[in-house]
């Protein structure tokens, strides 16, 4: 996730350009906000006409720079649900989904 963020960072224009992120977890058929814990039900919904798949209500902050991402991953990681296995201690027993928006504006002179 940090080097895809790095690449991303790249290739924008933070003037024009705007990037949020939403950092979920899947965790016993359950999706959860792990930047805000109190959206802890997030319902999936798919169009039946186009199949676009969404998630409404979920969480979205606006990153501006590398660190202030690497910032919110610690907090999501805070939220995280861990428990031991037998194979590995620290286990999170959930999927991460990291969710990136990036919105372009291009500007047209004439």
């Amino acid at each position: 996730m940090v080097r895809a963020m790095e690449d991303i960072l790249a290739e924008v224009s933070l003037e024009t350009d705007s990037i949020s992120v939403s950092y979920l977890q899947l965790y016993m058929e359950t999706v959860q906000a792990l930047l805000d814990p109190a959206n802890d039900n997030i319902a999936i919904v798919e169009d039946p006409k186009s199949a676009d798949v969404s998630l409404p209500g979920v969480t979205l902050v606006e990153i501006r720079d590398q660190q202030s991402f690497l910032e919110l991953l610690q907090l999501g990681e805070a939220h995280r649900f861990a428990a031991n296995i037998k194979l590995n201690t620290e286990s999170s027993r959930s999927h991460a989904i990291l969710m990136v928006n990036v919105r372009r504006s291009r500007w047209f002179v004439k």
